[in-house]
């Protein structure tokens, strides 16, 4: 079952990439809204990783049922 673990690693190297991209283009307008004095943007990352996590998990249930 080699095959099942790469289709669930495979999501969650992508997901780690994803949420690392956000991470950082979430830094930069994080300190370019506090050197204008502005408020803080809101965050994706809750979402991304919530969305990624349930297609993860329910990927791992449809393969365990097999």
């Amino acid at each position: 079952m080699v095959w099942g673990r790469r289709l669930l690693g495979l999501p969650l190297v992508a997901l780690g990439a994803i949420v690392a991209a956000e991470g950082f283009r979430q830094c930069r307008a994080n300190e370019t809204a506090m050197r204008r004095g502005a408020a803080l943007p809101r965050s994706r990352l809750p979402h991304i990783l919530t969305l990624g996590i349930v297609a993860v998990g329910v990927l791992a249930d449809v393969l365990a049922e097999k």
